[in-house]
């Protein structure tokens, strides 16, 4: 479980917090080793909610102004939570084509761990939720009824996570995308600069549709759309050569140009063996 560093200053600045119900559940939390500020903040207003019915804490202006004052580091996120999101996603990739199944989400959550080691000021417990989401809603493979921009946030506050988190993982969630990137560059690294997590999951997104494992992925992507193999190859050249240099940490750069040399090899080897016989 990660503390949270969103101080009771900040709570004071957010909201007059001088009833009863705070000073009582002030009192309450003293002497608690273990307590954490957002502990207090969860406390405080489950006390408000049920005891002070006219309680600042239930307005729609706190509780905005609490989640945009909140930055990653604040959230905690115990090992319940991903375990709930993990089996939700093993199960909602079920789906999938094998391009797109849960292999590919552990995939993506290894490499978005091994970047994360390297890449400090990303959050471990975002980066986690994220790589573990980032498919959920994807367009490809939307379902009738589902709405892409809600999916995840609702997921997580279904699970019990607090608002402002389950926001901030939705968000990062919809900046990985390839093609809204290509659309909109400058709204992308926006994002990579408020949530430093979102370059982390999606550079290993990226690398795991370059090298041996992307070349597998996108024949098998091919063959679920009913394209032909010269159509699939196509795909080399419109966008996976393009993606090392769309990498965002130092790490994700490193990475894919070793496996981005193997695109190109095999693309060779296409050429080749598909040119005229002899030549």
């Amino acid at each position: 479980m990660r503390r949270s560093k969103f101080s009771l200053v900040q709570v004071n600045h957010l909201s007059p917090l001088s009833s009863p119900t705070y000073l009582a559940v002030l009192q309450s939390r003293k002497g608690r080793g273990n307590s954490t500020p957002l502990t207090f903040i969860r406390s405080f207003n489950q006390a408000a909610h049920f005891h002070v019915p006219d309680s600042p804490l239930k307005s729609r202006s706190f509780q905005t102004n609490c989640s945009s004052t909140m930055a990653s580091e604040d959230f905690v996120v115990d090992d319940a939570l991903v375990a709930k999101v993990t089996a939700y996603v093993e199960k909602y990739m079920s789906n999938y084509d094998a391009s797109h199944d849960f292999n590919h989400i552990q995939r993506v959550l290894r490499l978005s761990l091994h970047i994360q080691s390297v890449t400090p000021k990303a959050d471990r417990s975002l980066v986690t939720l994220a790589a573990l989401l980032h498919d959920v809603g994807d367009k490809k493979y939307l379902r009738p009824g589902e709405d892409a921009s809600r999916l995840i946030s609702t997921l997580l506050v279904s699970f019990g996570a607090p608002a402002a988190l389950a926001d901030t993982v939705q968000a990062i969630c919809l900046g990985v995308s390839y093609s809204s990137e290509v659309k909109d560059p400058a709204r992308t690294r926006a994002l990579v600069e408020k949530y430093p997590e979102l370059a982390v999951v999606q550079d290993a997104d990226r690398l795991d549709a370059i090298g041996a494992v992307g070349i597998a992925r996108t024949f098998a992507f091919g063959g679920a759309k009913g394209r032909t193999l010269e159509n699939t190859m196509d795909h080399f050249d419109e966008k996976l050569l393009l993606l090392e240099g769309m990498m965002k940490t130092d790490e994700g750069r490193r990475m894919a140009r070793e496996r981005t040399e193997r695109l190109r090899l095999l693309k060779e080897w296409w050429e080749e063996e598909t040119g005229p016989v002899g030549a």
